[in-house]
């Protein structure tokens, strides 16, 4: 039988009661009968937040029998009571959460460690979603970070989502669905939505994540950014079960575990970096090492050929005289080719001239008569681009020529160089006319391929390869925000 403890004529209009009520040291709840918080005094808002009002409450109605009960999500003591005409009147305080804080502890001293020994920041983000999800109680939780060369989200470290996530929130975005994710990225702020799971179920804009509102029940969403000195480099995103709202101490975990990925991430790029130069380093030395021992014993080796030639009899056996003279050109043809692996190697012209000239230069030295021929379509002008971009764009350019001369059969390849309208991106092109490549067939050129995406990354950019319709590929390279304003390329 239900207990009449409020007088519901007065709860609204009582101004006496209401304000004893609101005043009390003691956090209060009135709940209607489907169990959502009609009202809340100052105690029960500074526990529960103002956004609780109209949201369901975390007060299991079945348990609200008068008898002092615990919860562990948010951790609270509370007593309840039904009230004839109203729904439930609820006491409530907070109870330490010794166990939560311990597992947030601890899983922040697991990440810490995590980030420090393991090198593959695909294993550090993964790793780091569950942690997050776990100690936080979550019912997913996904780590995204922006490719800054496209404006979209390339990479996620998930925990309890779709593997295809990331493709679920380009094609949400692409619908014009109000992204708290995005948001945080923009404004470097933690950003919060209650009561987010029904707007988005009614949206056709969240099409694409319709399964996913369909699974575990959850109704807050919570989105902190990655920085990195200021600068916003992903988010850490994920969604709440309905009666975990997060609190202060939530948020500060949030955030901190969001600053172990963003210095992971950091870390990574910055090991790329480091073994980036050290391969440039090897490459100048072995460019050295060749030069002064191969180069010169071809070239050696090429006199001695046309001085004997020249010492012949006139009467001497034909095969003598086209022995000789195939070895002589097999020496040229091998100093040739030696002289252009160096030049690949330890690109002195990029330092001399640029990187226009040395391309250029590069080209005339793999086009042969009957061959492969290259043509260079670029300004004549320097491009001012840095010195690291230029020479890995020289280094990107000399392998697609190089995987093209190997693999492609073709007798055409175009290098052209030009600026993306209205930016300061740089974008190179190499596009022959051979018969395509394919991974599978192909598989030094595909290494290649890695090689090149590696280098366009190490500077934020990217690199795709693409069919031409009239046959053979185009290998395309983009490097945001490397041109000065008003630059040459076209």
């Amino acid at each position: 039988m239900p207990i009449r403890t409020l007088d519901t004529a007065l709860l609204p209009q009582g101004l006496v009661l209401e304000a004893l009520l609101a005043e009390s040291t003691e956090a209060m709840a009135v709940l209607d009968p489907t169990g959502r918080s009609a009202w809340l005094n100052t105690g029960g808002r500074g526990i529960l937040g103002d956004h609780a009002v109209g949201c369901p409450s975390p007060f299991p109605l079945s348990s609200l029998d008068g008898v002092r009960r615990r919860l562990d999500e948010p951790a609270l003591e509370y007593s309840g009571r039904p009230v004839d005409g109203v729904g439930f009147a609820v006491t409530f305080r907070e109870v330490p959460e010794v166990g939560r804080r311990e597992r947030e502890l601890a899983a922040f001293a697991r990440a810490a460690a995590l980030v420090a020994c393991e090198p593959r920041i695909e294993v550090v983000l993964d790793r780091l979603a569950e942690e997050v999800r776990t100690a936080s109680g979550m019912a997913n939780c996904a780590i995204v970070l922006m490719n800054p060369a496209t404006g979209l989200w390339r990479y996620a470290g998930t925990s309890g989502v779709a593997p295809d996530f990331v493709e679920r929130m380009e094609r949400c975005r692409h619908n014009g669905a109000a992204m708290l994710t995005v948001r945080a990225y923009d404004s470097r702020q933690v950003q919060i939505r209650y009561g987010c799971r029904a707007g988005i179920a009614d949206d056709p804009a969240w099409a694409p994540m319709y399964d996913l509102v369909r699974g575990p029940e959850w109704d807050t969403y919570v989105a902190v950014p990655l920085v990195v000195q200021g600068e916003a480099i992903g988010a850490l995103a994920g969604f709440h079960p309905v009666g975990s709202t997060p609190g202060p101490e939530d948020l500060r975990f949030l955030t901190a575990m969001a600053d172990q990925a963003a210095v992971a991430v950091e870390t990574s790029r910055r090991l790329d970096r480091l073994r980036i130069q050290a391969a440039r380093d090897e490459r100048r030395r072995l460019a050295r090492d060749m030069h002064d021992s191969v180069t010169q014993a071809l070239y050696s080796l090429n006199l001695h050929v046309q001085a004997t030639e020249l010492l012949l009899p006139a009467d001497s056996p034909e095969p003598v005289r086209s022995g000789l003279a195939g070895l002589r050109g097999l020496a040229a043809t091998a100093l040739k080719e030696m002289r252009a692996l160096i030049l690949h190697r330890r690109p002195e012209a990029l330092r001399e001239a640029g990187l226009v000239a040395a391309v250029r230069g590069h080209a005339e030295a793999m086009s042969a008569p009957g061959g492969l021929s290259v043509t260079v379509d670029c300004p004549e002008e320097p491009l001012a681009l840095g010195e690291l971009v230029e020479e890995d764009l020289f280094l990107i350019v000399c392998e697609a020529l190089h995987n093209v001369a190997k693999h492609a059969g073709a007798a055409t390849a175009t290098v052209g160089f030009h600026r993306l309208p209205g930016t300061r991106d740089v974008v190179v092109e190499v596009t022959d006319d051979g018969r395509g490549f394919r991974p599978g067939r192909d598989g030094g050129a595909h290494l290649g391929m890695t090689t090149m995406a590696e280098r366009a990354l190490a500077h934020g950019g990217e690199l795709t390869v693409r069919p031409v319709r009239s046959g053979g590929t185009t290998v395309r390279v983009r490097i945001p925000d490397v041109l000065p304003d008003g630059g040459v390329a076209r």
